[in-house]
């Protein structure tokens, strides 16, 4: 147990996204350029939900961020090896 006055360490926080159409490898880049306790991706941007919208108005199957699944598959083995935990609003 650690003293009550000990500063607790840095919570480290990244992003790998803002808005519907940022880079494919920005999940991967985040897990592996260096050290990482949270990954975060914002899908659901104004512009995003605007976008989404009109997929959906289109395809009532459509509508969502497919990036994001894809981005998770491709990466979720790394960061459960790294202990990263993902934070997403997709």
């Amino acid at each position: 147990m650690t003293p009550a006055s000990a500063t607790p360490p840095p919570l480290r926080i990244g992003n790998c996204s803002g808005f519907y159409g940022d880079r494919f490898d920005a999940m991967r880049e985040m897990l592996t350029d260096g050290p990482l306790d949270v990954l975060t991706g914002d899908y659901l941007a104004e512009l995003t939900m605007l976008i989404l919208g009109r997929e959906r108005q289109k395809d009532p199957a459509r509508g969502y961020a497919t990036t994001f699944l894809r981005q998770l598959d491709d990466t979720l083995p790394l960061a459960l090896e790294r202990g990263v935990r993902i934070v997403s609003n997709a």
